[in-house]
C-alpha cells in the first residue's frame, strides 16, 4: 500500500508511506522474531515495490496488527510526502488502464475529489493466485447533518454518470455508491430516494434479483452497522438530489457515515453478479 496519509504508523511524520503487509509466520515466538520475519521479506520486495510506484522507499518501522489466526504485520517504509493530487493523477496516470481514467463514473469522482481539503490517496495491490487487483483510493473529510444521508453532495459530485470503461450490456454495475453508517446503539433506514432494488439471498448476502433495475440495497438496512450500495441499472447518470435516504436511531448517540463511489469490476462484481450466473 503506497499512502499519503500522514502518520501512516506512529512516528511516521510528513512522509509517504508504503506498507507491506506480511501474513505473521506462527512459528515466530516474541515480538522480535516478528518483526525480523517482516521485515526480510518486506526488503525482498520493496525493490521492486519502489520502481513500480516511482518512489525511493526506506526503511522505517515494522507495525503489529493484533493477534491470531490471520493476523498481519506490515514493513514500513517511508518516501516523500506527495500532495493528493499530484499523487492520485502520477499513479493512476502510470498504473490503471487507459479506458479507466476516461471512463468517467468512479474516476471522474475521484479525481475530484483529490482536489479537496483534507484529502488523502492510497494505492493497493493485493496479490492474488497468478494476478493482482490494483487498487486507487481517495478519501476526504465531509459535513453531514446527522440525519439525511446525501452521499454525492457529501462527496462533492452534483452529478455522476457511470463509467464507460465496463460494459453496459455485460456489466450493468460500471459505477456504484456505497454508504456504510456506524451507529454503536443501533439504527434505520428511512425516507429513501432512489428507490430499493428487489434482492435475494446468494449465499447468505442480499444480491440484486434483477441487474437492470436501478435502486439502493440495503444488507442490513437496521442495526449498529448499515451498509447500503446504489446501483445504476439501466440509467446512464445519477444527480445528487435523486439518491439518498434518511437514518434514524436513540436520541443523542454519536454516530458516522462513510460514503465512496467505486468500479464494480473484480471485487465488486463478483460479488453483485455470481447470483446471476447461478440462474
Amino acid at each position: 500500500i503506497l499512502t499519503n496519509e500522514s502518520p501512516c504508523v506512529p512516528g511516521a511524520l510528513d512522509s509517504g508511506c508504503v506498507l507491506v503487509n506480511v501474513a505473521r509466520d506462527p512459528a515466530d515466538r516474541g515480538i522480535a522474531a516478528i518483526q525480523n520475519s517482516t521485515q526480510a521479506v518486506g526488503d525482498a520486495h520493496i525493490g521492486a515495490i519502489s520502481r513500480a510506484l516511482g518512489v525511493d522507499a526506506r526503511p522505517h518501522s515494522v507495525f503489529v496488527h493484533g493477534s491470531g489466526p490471520g493476523a498481519l504485520a506490515s514493513a514500513v517504509y517511508t518516501t516523500f510526502h506527495e500532495e493528493t493530487p499530484q499523487m492520485y493523477a502520477r499513479i493512476t496516470d502510470n498504473l490503471l488502464h487507459p479506458g479507466i481514467r476516461g471512463g468517467g463514473g468512479f474516476y471522474e469522482a475521484a479525481r475530484g475529489l483529490a482536489a479537496a481539503e483534507g484529502a488523502r490517496a492510497s494505492f493497493s495491490v493485493i496479490p492474488l493466485e497468478g494476478r493482482s487487483i490494483l487498487q486507487a483510493k481517495v478519501s476526504a473529510p465531509a459535513g453531514w447533518d446527522g440525519r439525511d444521508v446525501r452521499p454525492l453532495e457529501m462527496l462533492g459530485v452534483g452529478e455522476l454518470r457511470r463509467s464507460s470503461y465496463l460494459d453496459l450490456a455485460a456489466h450493468p454495475l460500471g459505477s456504484v455508491v456505497q454508504v456504510v453508517v456506524d451507529a454503536p446503539g443501533g439504527a434505520s433506514v428511512s425516507g429513501v430516494r432512489g428507490g430499493t432494488a428487489d434482492t435475494r439471498d446468494a449465499g447468505g448476502e442480499l444480491v440484486p434479483a434483477d441487474p437492470s433495475a436501478a435502486g439502493w440495497v440495503f444488507d442490513p438496512g437496521e442495526g449498529p452497522r448499515i451498509q447500503a450500495k446504489y446501483l445504476f441499472g439501466g440509467a446512464a447518470s445519477v444527480s445528487a438530489g435523486q439518491i439518498g435516504f434518511g437514518v434514524g436511531a436513540p436520541g443523542g448517540q454519536d454516530w458516522y457515515v462513510a460514503a465512496g463511489i467505486a468500479a464494480a469490476g473484480a471485487a465488486a462484481a463478483a460479488l453483485y453478479l455470481r447470483g446471476y450466473r447461478s440462474k
